[in-house]
């Protein structure tokens, strides 16, 4: 036999009570293929090129001052909606588009700090060191080949990508 709640508790409250999404831990979700990953790496570069596109237009109409502040507004609007992306989905396009997602080793999201400026910025920074800085950026691919799977990127900022499914 269950009893009836004491009318005499205090009330409970929602511990959720606007129908927030819980945070996501993607702890156990398998990591992203090699190639899919690549393929991701490619097709966001390739967002960034078509996005120039109506700059070089203006270019070969000669028209050189305004193909230059286009293509800058476009190549900053492209980048900085990506990085927007990462820092609070832990997808740019192509890795939505793609089903994979990156995330904190534990599986946790990631934020700006974290898929930002340490897995972009800190390694553009280094690929201006002299003499070190030409070695970057292979060694950040070929880095993807280890046990771990996860670039020099992905080591600096604790983070792996993994496959998800919505």
């Amino acid at each position: 036999m269950t009893s009836s709640p004491n009318p005499f508790d205090a009330p409970r409250s929602d511990p959720n009570p606007y129908g927030y999404m819980e945070q996501e831990v993607f702890d156990d979700a398998p990591l992203a293929q090699r190639g899919t990953r690549f393929v991701a790496a490619i097709v966001d570069g390739l967002l960034v090129a078509a996005a120039v596109l109506p700059a070089v237009i203006l270019a070969t109409l000669e028209q050189e001052e305004a193909a230059i502040g286009l293509g800058v507004l476009l190549v900053l609007a492209i980048t900085g909606y990506q990085w927007y992306l990462i820092s609070t989905t832990g997808q740019s396009l192509a890795k939505k588009w793609m089903n994979i997602r990156i995330v904190r080793e534990d599986g946790s999201d990631i934020d700006f700090v974290t898929g930002v400026v340490l897995r972009i910025w800190a390694v553009t920074a280094l690929s201006m060191l002299p003499f070190v800085g030409s070695f970057v950026g292979l060694i950040d691919a070929l880095m993807i080949f280890g046990d771990t799977q996860q670039c020099l990127h992905d080591r600096i900022a604790k983070t792996k990508v993994v496959q998800v499914t919505y």
